[in-house]
């Protein structure tokens, strides 16, 4: 009997445990995405809070926001191909939402602000609802709506109608089955940098609906796809492939490598957390594959494949990717660090609120490094 009682305790005190993890990860993905921590009178921070201003004020204008949540140059009737139209939608969403939760600017809290996300949440529902059939290009109904609409939901929850909120949860929970590492309602079994997307959806749910089992899927699918495999993503030269044997290190694998340290940075120190060698073996991919192929704001030709094409093709994920990898403890933490302050010497695009922050933030052991802000 006492043997089934002490059983009994070390389940529920792990089960505890689980729960209390998964609300640090889940603060510290509000953290991430709000730029908790930053100091607002920073340049670099300065500059990211009034873009971020002006875009949602830009965005939420009476020109281009309807009052029942829909936009004015959005065509919501396409089906889905190489684009679609209300992708847009769910991208302005999580502008919108870390505008309203990001302090330092003037929309911080912003009532009449909450009130466009609540009617562009209950919009939403119209080409994403549960009862939507989904026809088209998979992949944004199974990532590319909810790698958006997710965070927004994390976000605003407690903020927006219930009902609205709890139907998206179960439209995003349909699209994206059941596991990280499963196909969706339709399209292809995920690999590579699809994966990464697809655990972020699922790490998303699991936050929504307190699941730690699905952050536990999450944790085990980021370990798996951030080491070198013979498939799809990291290889043993530090190069990344996408789409087949197709060199794609600046294209899926700059967004693979922005996003895995993402990860990193939001479930560090908890049972999500990516083990050491994991660590270890994706910041050799940041070092010896992202830092090596970035030329000033731009990733080598070589290495972005069909992005050639992109007039928007840059370096953006690399350095997203440097200066998170700068966050976290590692044998390569100086080079990245120092690869980080190279490459923001010259930056010349945008940078959203939350890398901001990092790039003014001392770096996991690198205290004497240059100074990045």
């Amino acid at each position: 009997m006492k043997k089934i009682l002490a059983l009994a305790f070390l389940a529920f005190t792990a089960t505890a445990a689980r729960a209390s993890d998964l609300d640090v990860v889940r603060a510290q993905f509000d953290a991430y995405y709000t730029a908790a921590g930053a100091d607002p009178s920073a340049p670099r921070m300065r500059r990211a809070l009034d873009e971020l201003e002006s875009l949602t004020r830009q965005i939420t204008g009476p020109d281009w926001l309807r009052s029942d949540g829909s936009w004015t140059d959005i065509n919501y009737s396409e089906t889905p191909a190489g684009d679609w139209g209300p992708w847009q939608h769910s991208r302005r969403l999580i502008v919108m939402a870390k505008a309203y939760r990001t302090p330092g600017q003037g929309l911080y809290r912003n009532a009449a602000l909450r009130a466009q996300i609540d009617a562009a949440l209950a919009y939403t529902k119209t080409f994403y609802g549960t009862t939507v059939i989904p026809t088209g290009n998979w992949w944004f109904w199974t990532i590319g709506i909810p790698i958006d609409l997710g965070p927004t939901l994390v976000l605003m929850q407690g903020e927006v109608n219930q009902e609205t909120h709890d139907e998206l949860v179960r439209a995003i929970q349909t699209r994206i089955g059941s596991s990280p590492t499963s196909r969706g309602i339709i399209g292809p079994v995920p690999t590579g940098e699809n994966l990464v997307w697809s655990s972020f959806t699922h790490l998303c749910v699991g936050l929504l609906k307190n699941d730690a089992a699905r952050l536990i899927a999450v944790r085990d699918a980021m370990n798996a796809v951030a080491k070198p495999s013979i498939g799809e993503g990291i290889k043993r030269d530090r190069s990344f492939h996408q789409h087949g044997a197709q060199l794609y290190t600046g294209g899926y694998g700059g967004s693979f490598a922005n996003d895995v340290a993402r990860y990193a940075l939001i479930a560090r120190g908890t049972a999500y957390s990516l083990p050491a060698e994991t660590l270890a073996s994706f910041s050799d991919y940041v070092a010896d594959g992202i830092a090596w192929t970035l030329y000033g704001s731009y990733f080598d030709v070589s290495v972005i494949s069909r992005e050639v094409a992109r007039p928007t093709t840059t370096g953006y994920n690399g350095i997203a990717a440097l200066l998170q990898a700068t966050q976290f403890d590692s044998l390569r933490n100086a080079e990245i660090r120092a690869a980080a302050a190279k490459m923001l010497a010259t930056w010349n695009g945008t940078m959203p609120s939350e890398l901001a922050g990092l790039a003014a933030r001392p770096a996991r052991n690198a205290c004497t490094a240059p100074s990045m802000s």
